[in-house]
């Protein structure tokens, strides 16, 4: 009777529920796959939920733009965690990735935001990262609503950046803020990194404690090349598998 009362509620018979869930969870994660990168370009990503389960607040989406010649990334942290944020994360995801190209990259995080206070969702914020990278000089920009600051790794001083500037308010409270950007330049050996709180927060531990974690993760594996960063960067977080988990990193090589 439970599940057919689950079923009703869905408005699917036999187990086309069922289907439908992981259809959507896919869908998802399709939209976080990385697209080819030219030569001299290598990127990684990954997106865990929290507790395993199948959708997670925790997003990415990510495109080649402008004929090819740019990578923009957007990372979302959707209010709540796990099977609660995963219908917002379902609908977010497929707004954000049609959004990406569309528009001049200084004005993605303003559409993002005027879209989620439209929705009108009770829980409705959301942390965002958006990222644009030119393939072809190295220069990049970055917009940041309410999210941890991304980190830049310059292989002249061997150690990793935290760039703290342009963060701007999270997303869906209000029409009308602006958004600023942080800009530099990659050169051979760089990297740019972005990732959700789930890897540097945990109970009882303090912020910054949580970021060196981070950073000195991910200064081991660039150290030891040919190691995941984003698989030692996970491995690193405090939170463990208590919250969701994402990380992106773009390097230079």
């Amino acid at each position: 009777m439970i599940v057919s009362s689950s079923r009703v509620r869905v408005g699917s018979t036999g187990f086309h529920g069922e289907n439908l869930f992981v259809e959507l969870r896919d869908r998802i994660a399709r939209s976080a796959q990385l697209p080819g990168l030219p030569q001299g370009w290598t990127a990684e990503s990954a997106v865990y939920s929290a507790h395993g389960e199948g959708f997670s607040g925790d997003f990415m989406v990510a495109d080649l733009t402008h004929n090819g010649r740019h990578l923009e990334v957007a990372l979302v942290d959707v209010s709540g965690k796990g099977r609660e944020a995963g219908t917002r994360s379902l609908l977010l995801s497929g707004a954000l990735g049609a959004l990406l190209g569309s528009l001049p990259p200084s004005a993605f995080l303003n559409a993002a935001n005027s879209y989620l206070v439209r929705q009108g969702w009770e829980e409705g914020f959301a942390t965002a990262v958006h990222v644009d990278v030119n393939l072809d000089t190295g220069e990049f920009s970055v917009g940041n609503a309410g999210h941890p600051a991304p980190v830049r790794y310059s292989v002249g001083t061997g150690t990793w950046e935290i760039l703290e500037g342009g963060r701007g308010p999270v997303l869906g409270i209000m029409q009308g803020v602006t958004f600023a950007r942080t800009r530099g330049t990659l050169t051979m050996g760089d990297a740019l990194m972005i990732y959700s709180d789930g890897i540097i927060e945990s109970r009882g531990h303090d912020l910054t404690e949580g970021t060196d974690r981070m950073l000195g993760a991910a200064s081991g594996a660039m150290i030891r090349h040919g190691d995941s960063i984003t698989d030692a960067v996970v491995s690193s977080a405090r939170s463990g598998e208590a919250d969701d988990r994402a990380v992106f990193v773009i390097t230079r090589r």
